[in-house]
Order: structure tokens, then sequence, then C-alpha cells
């Protein structure tokens, strides 16, 4: 969405006035909105994430420890810091017969989980081999995951902004099994810039992305 200087404010002033009908929040302590903040806020309201609240950081948030993080955010536990990472299949092949865009056997997968967890590529490898593609005969030498490099091309986003909510491409979400037994049933994550974070229920980012239920991350 390409937002011209003299309609910004408009814009800004219509994502305002529809999210508090659709009660998306803004945290009370917030200065407005800049350009990639009001198409984040448009993108949650067109797809009905009405639990959704937006909060800004400091300049200095990834330089502290998660607790000093959760207390900017007001969030209930550091487990409810979440990120969100692209990983490549570096051996994926296209001639295998796929198209592109199969959410099954891609190229790239978007992975959310914890903070406080660690990521276990093999366990990502088993899951998109032994059950999102099961019964396709795909070879083992056809995975091998490992972190994305393009990953602003992909998305849209920076590192430490990535988030499913309006990325560029449509990539395949895998969502930590853990993130499942967090109470209160919400979590948080990047929100398109850096310095913006966004909360979001559970249940709604479940019934609006379909993410694939996976075990991710190390479990001891």
């Amino acid at each position: 969405m390409e937002v011209s200087e003299e309609s910004f404010s408009e814009l800004e002033h219509r994502c305002l006035a529809i999210a508090e009908r659709f009660h998306v929040k803004l945290r009370e302590d917030e200065q407005g909105l800049d350009e990639e903040a009001a198409r984040i806020w448009v993108l949650a309201l067109a797809r009905g994430l009405s639990s959704s609240l937006f909060v800004s950081v400091v300049s200095d948030y990834y330089d502290r420890d998660l607790e000093y993080r959760r207390h900017c955010l007001s969030a209930v536990s550091v487990d409810h810091l979440c990120k969100s990472i692209v990983l490549e299949n570096k051996q994926y092949s296209s001639e295998l017969g796929y198209p592109e865009d199969d959410l099954r056997y891609n190229r790239y997968y978007m992975v959310v989980l914890q903070y406080t967890k660690r990521l276990n590529p093999q366990n990502v490898l088993r899951y998109v081999r032994d059950v999102l593609n099961s019964g396709r005969g795909i070879s083992s030498k056809h995975y091998n995951f490992r972190l994305a490099e393009d990953v602003e091309k992909l998305t849209g986003f920076t590192h430490n902004a990535v988030t499913p909510l309006g990325s560029k491409t449509s990539i395949p979400i895998l969502l930590s099994d853990s993130i499942l037994n967090l109470k209160p049933a919400h979590f948080w994550l990047g929100a398109g810039e850096t310095d913006i974070k966004w909360r979001i229920d559970i249940d709604q980012f479940r019934q609006s992305f379909s993410p694939h239920i996976a075990t991710v991350t190390f479990t001891s």
C-alpha cells in the first residue's frame, strides 16, 4: 500500500476510527502511526483480528534482556514474547513438480516460536517431511533447513520486524506447539517495524493464518 504525504494524516485518522469501532487497540501512551504501522493496522482490521494490541518500544529494546522487554510491553511473562523466523530448504527441488506456492512442500517456511525456546531444525525437517508431505514419497535428500538470507525481499520486513501479517510472499507458517499452552492465551510478535510489537490472541491467529502446529524447538 502506497500512502502519499497528503493522504497519510487522513489514513491515520481513519485507522484510529476503525480501530476504535472494532476494538483494535493502540496503547494509551503511543503517539500516532507512521506509514508502515498504518498498513499493518489496516491488515489486522481487514482480517478481523479484533484482539490486536500494538505497542511501540524503545530504540534499545533488542539490546536488553527478555525481562526488560517483558516490562516494556507489560507482558504477562517472558514466555509470551515470540518471534517469526524464515527458514529456507536449501535442498528444495522444483523438479519434483510441485508449484512454488505449494503449502506443504515449499522452499520457505515461517516459524513462530518463543524467545525462551531454541529452534530445532531437525524437528522442523521431520515435521515437514513426515507430516506435511506424508505419502508424497519425497526423499530426505530434498530437505535441509537453514535460516533464509533474503528475508526482507521475501517478506518486506527487516530483521526483528518479521511478521506473518502483511508479508509480501505467502509462506507456510509453523506455529510452535508450546505457544498453545500460554495463559492468558495470547502472545507478542513483531509488527513490520523493529520498534512496534503486536499482541494477538492465539485462537484468532490460528483462525486467520491457519498455521501448522508443530514441535519446532528442543523439548529439554
